[in-house]
């Protein structure tokens, strides 16, 4: 029904938001609040697909309290 609609527009929205910062960006507002940036290894900005990565992984780094994430998208956080 429409709180099914609902719910895939809002989960949408909220992996997109990362996703589309880090690619064309490469910070979100709180990155930039905090004067740090994601970038591919190699300092060019992230495809679509390293912000996917990046962000599928999230939730296993902060439980295992490692940047497997940026490990496995081939990203690291630069201060700027």
């Amino acid at each position: 029904g429409l709180w099914r609609l609902r719910l895939r527009l809002r989960s949408g929205i909220r992996a997109g938001y990362p996703v589309a910062c880090w690619s064309l960006s490469g910070t979100t507002i709180g990155g930039a609040v905090m004067k740090q940036r994601v970038v591919s290894f190699d300092g060019s900005k992230l495809s679509a697909g390293q912000s996917l990565v990046r962000l599928a992984l999230l939730p296993v780094a902060a439980a295992r309290r490692r940047d497997i994430h940026d490990e496995a998208a081939g990203t690291a956080v630069v201060s700027i």
